[in-house]
């Protein structure tokens, strides 16, 4: 985990659960920095192994891709289950299962910056327990958390977040300055936050 060769308490809970319902019953929107990270690591391209999906627009992670009122949120895809058949319970793309029925994300150590703090969150600078119905292994407690660590990691989150956003505010200045009728389409953002994390990492290496 983040800042340490252990893992924590509440990551140990986490890989021991053997369904892992909650990669399946949410949608993860993870953040540019995540994105950028993944695409970098597994040497494929960030469109590979998300999908764009409708937001707010006033959303901190919408983006546009024309210059009309609707906007959008990249999360990473599912992988359709067979023996579900419903889409909204469909399992992460990186999820997989041993034979003995054992679910593991293939992330490991890269999961997103959001599934790694779930489910606690920072209330006004305080660490809390989030929103976990979609967890059927643990009733989650705040005893199950390193509060420091945790606290880092949320921490970071929140920055990783206001740096999205950023990126965004940067792509949808672009978009609404277009023609009307420019449509940009989802490879073409993709290889924007390819190209502009990528920017931003090399200044800060500088």
């Amino acid at each position: 985990m983040i800042g340490s060769c252990e893992p924590s308490s509440k990551a140990l809970l986490w890989l021991s659960c053997r369904e892992k319902r909650c990669c399946s019953y949410y949608s993860v929107a993870p953040t540019g920095r995540d994105l950028w990270r993944l695409a970098e690591t597994l040497d494929v391209p960030i469109w590979a192994f998300t999908v764009y999906t409708d937001a707010p627009a006033d959303a901190a992670d919408a983006f546009a891709l024309d210059t009309s009122d609707r906007r959008f949120r990249v999360v990473l895809a599912k992988r359709p289950d067979e023996e579900l058949g419903e889409q909204e319970s469909a399992p992460c793309v990186f999820l997989w299962r041993l034979r003995d029925g054992h679910a593991q994300c293939g992330l490991g150590g890269l999961r997103p910056m959001v599934c790694q703090t779930y489910p606690s969150i920072l209330q006004d600078g305080l660490l809390c327990m989030g929103e976990s119905s979609g967890c059927s292994c643990h009733a989650w407690a705040l005893s199950h958390l390193d509060g420091e660590q945790e606290t880092r990691l949320l921490e970071r989150l929140a920055g990783e977040r206001a740096e999205y956003a950023a990126v965004l505010r940067a792509w949808n200045a672009r978009v609404a300055q277009a023609f009307v009728g420019r449509a940009h389409d989802y490879v073409e953002f993709c290889d924007y936050l390819t190209t502009a994390y990528a920017e931003r990492h090399d200044n800060l290496a500088g």
